[in-house]
C-alpha cells in the first residue's frame, strides 16, 4: 500500500530571499552592539591608566611638599602646577592657611584623553581657572583631587 501525499506538502529546499535579509540584519545589529561595548571598555581602560597616573603625580607632589619646611610650603606650591613629560595633563597645587601653624593643602589634577576629552575642571590645560572651567573656591575641580593638612612640627 502506497500513501499518496498531497501537493501541500513540499521539501523545504532552503531558505528565501527574506528569510536570509531578516537573519543578516539581526547578525548585523548584534555586532554593532559588541563592537560598540569593545570601544566603550577601551575607552575605560585608558580613563582607568590615566587615572592612576594622575593619582601617582598627584601622591609624588604631595611628598615633596611634606618635605619642605613649613614656613617654605605656601610660597613654593601655591598656585604652582606640576606635570610629567608624556602625559597629557597638568596639576595644580592650592596652598591654604587653615588656623595656626596648619596648612590645607589641595592639589587637583585635570588631563586630556586620547580621544580629546578632557578630565577635570581646566579645560584647555593651562593650569589657571578660565571662565566657563569648574572650579569650587577658586580650585580646579578634578576626579583626582587629594587634600591634606600640614602643621609645624616646631
Amino acid at each position: 500500500m502506497k500513501l499518496l501525499l498531497s501537493g501541500s506538502f513540499k521539501k523545504n529546499l532552503g531558505m528565501t530571499l527574506a528569510e536570509l535579509m531578516v537573519a543578516v540584519l539581526f547578525i548585523m545589529v548584534a555586532l554593532v552592539g559588541v563592537l560598540v561595548g569593545y570601544i566603550r571598555c577601551m575607552e575605560w581602560n585608558e580613563m582607568s591608566r590615566a587615572s592612576e597616573t594622575a593619582l601617582i603625580l598627584s601622591k609624588n607632589r604631595m611628598e615633596a611638599i611634606e618635605d619642605t619646611a613649613f614656613n617654605q610650603i605656601a610660597g613654593t606650591y601655591n598656585n604652582v602646577t606640576f606635570s610629567q613629560g608624556g602625559f597629557n595633563g597638568i596639576g595644580v597645587t592650592y596652598v591654604e592657611d587653615a588656623g595656626a601653624k596648619l596648612l590645607r593643602v589641595t592639589s587637583s589634577f585635570s588631563w586630556a584623553q586620547k580621544n580629546g576629552r578632557v578630565i577635570g575642571g581646566d579645560r584647555n590645560l593651562n593650569g589657571r581657572y578660565d571662565v566657563g572651567e569648574s572650579a569650587t573656591n577658586g580650585i580646579l575641580d578634578s576626579p583626582v583631587q587629594l587634600k591634606a593638612l600640614f602643621f609645624d612640627r616646631d
